[in-house]
């Protein structure tokens, strides 16, 4: 059997960009800038702080966005549990009822219908 692994970029795909909204909130169109225009994470996020400080953010300021980052990389995990949960059962549904069922379509049918409900 072969194994696949399939990545997916959460923020800005499956949830919204935070810096593009901080970026329009606050005016400071440097903050747009994402790893399509920065490869670097580590430059991104450092250069982001300093944005933030050049700006005179304060901690104080910057506290309600902290606590959208903090949100939506709670979504973002309970996005990733449910992603992971849906492919155990679509891997393992196959393998458990193809002897019970003698494999082919009659396996697939039930296996879908199982994973739909």
């Amino acid at each position: 059997m072969k194994q696949s692994i399939v990545t997916l970029d959460l923020e800005g795909v499956l949830v919204p960009e935070i810096w593009i909204a901080v970026a329009e909130k606050t005016g400071i169109r440097e903050l747009r800038l994402t790893t399509r225009d920065v490869p670097d994470y580590d430059v991104l996020m450092k250069g982001r702080l300093n944005i933030l400080d050049q700006h005179g953010l304060t901690r104080v300021e910057r506290a309600p966005w902290q606590r959208r980052l903090t949100v939506t990389l709670a979504y973002a995990s309970v996005l990733v549990t449910l992603l992971l949960a849906n492919m155990i059962v679509n891997e393992s549904l196959p393998v458990i009822s193809d002897p019970i069922l003698g494999g082919g379509v009659q396996s697939v049918i039930v296996s879908t219908v199982l994973i739909v409900m």
